[in-house]
């Protein structure tokens, strides 16, 4: 099998309703037909803010400033997606006012250490320091990701979950999250 570069990939626009005050994010994908840029796409990587993954397919089209932009997801891959957060990152400290946010060191540090534990029980690892999306192996239920978390997090009070989101969960919240108008 033909080993895959990043040339294969294209940058894919997913925007957000006002749900989410960002506007948009940009997401790894592959077209699953090379006829013609708007299509259907496989997905690369994992949405820091919608709940999209790796194996999703959506559709895109191209919006007013000539980008491939999601307009549909056609299927959601049975994947589960995790948000962590690490204390204090944001420069708001959740141990109280005698406390402080960690500086960006310490933040670096704390997020590449924690990524590691993850990805060594099978996630796959996104985000900026402090604040990590992970999405889980194809067909694994959200009882064995907490499992997962939970054990990646011994010894770290450091780290909070947000939250993790089975494939139905994802689903549901994408009407929520991504603006499909063009």
């Amino acid at each position: 099998m033909a080993e895959e570069s990043m040339l294969d990939f294209v940058k894919l626009t997913v925007r957000f309703t006002d749900e989410i005050p960002l506007g948009s994010e940009a997401l790894w994908a592959k077209p699953l037909s090379v006829d013609d840029a708007e299509g259907d796409y496989v997905l690369h990587n994992v949405s820091m803010f919608c709940g999209l993954a790796p194996d999703d397919v959506v559709r895109v089209t191209r919006n007013g400033d000539s980008r491939l932009q999601i307009t549909e997801v056609v299927t959601v891959a049975n994947r589960c997606v995790a948000g962590l957060h690490l204390r204090g990152a944001g420069g708001m400290s959740l141990l109280g006012a005698r406390h402080v946010a960690p500086s960006q060191e310490v933040m670096d540090h704390a997020s590449v250490a924690f990524a590691r534990q993850l990805e060594a029980r099978g996630a796959h690892v996104e985000g900026p320091a402090g604040m990590l999306t992970t999405s889980w192996p194809l067909n694994m239920a959200a009882p064995q990701v907490r499992r997962r978390i939970a054990e990646a997090m011994k010894g770290r009070d450091d780290w909070l979950v947000a939250g993790v989101w089975s494939p139905e969960e994802r689903a549901d919240g994408f009407a929520d999250f991504i603006d499909t108008a063009v």
